[in-house]
């Protein structure tokens, strides 16, 4: 059976969860929908657990009903494919062309795009924050903006293990001799 979207094509060059699910909706409804994955392992999904006779339920998960095909884009010849397939079109005559058939439309911004947008400005939503290893990052700040009690980010995502002896010499009142001992079983 035929969906509404059925003489729409989709390149989906999408990864990881949110792309991925959109694209499937897509598919759903009917769009012909091409993922485009590179030929050395594909989607990085395709090798998260659980796995089901080998294959990642994650990946399946937000993936049905697409065609996949492999291009190195990294490789002038996968770039020249690639180009061929979406007949080097701006993002403004995509939208303008969407825009005379009423559909919703808005253009997929660049990183420095979204950065350096007036919305993104005007709400603070690029900051700094000092990460433990990688030193001083520039991170979305958090959306949520409270006029009595503002939300901070005072601190990076954290390296691995990085609090294990505050919050259970905290927490668990263990002492750093517990700690080691703890660590030389291989405990933590």
């Amino acid at each position: 059976m035929a969906g509404p979207l059925e003489k729409v094509r989709v390149l989906d060059m999408t990864w990881a969860l949110a792309g991925p699910f959109c694209s499937m909706l897509l598919s759903d409804l009917g769009a012909e929908v091409i993922k485009v994955e590179n030929p050395e392992g594909g989607d990085t999904s395709r090798k998260n657990f659980p796995f089901v006779k080998e294959v990642s339920s994650y990946f399946l998960s937000v993936n049905r009903g697409k065609k996949s095909v492999t291009v190195n884009l990294q490789h002038p010849r996968g770039e020249e494919i690639l180009s061929a397939i979406t007949r080097t079109r701006s993002t403004s005559e995509w939208v303008a062309d969407m825009e005379k058939i009423d559909i919703a439309r808005g253009p997929v911004n660049t990183v420095p795009q979204v950065a350096g947008d007036p919305h993104t400005l005007a709400r603070e939503m690029i900051t700094r924050v000092k990460h433990t290893q990688a030193g001083m990052l520039r991170v979305v700040n958090s959306p949520i903006k409270l006029s009595r009690t503002p939300v901070k980010l005072e601190r990076a995502s954290p390296v691995l293990g990085e609090h294990t002896e505050e919050v259970f010499m905290n927490l668990l009142g263990l002492s750093k001799e517990d700690l080691a001992k703890l660590r030389e079983e291989k405990a933590i």
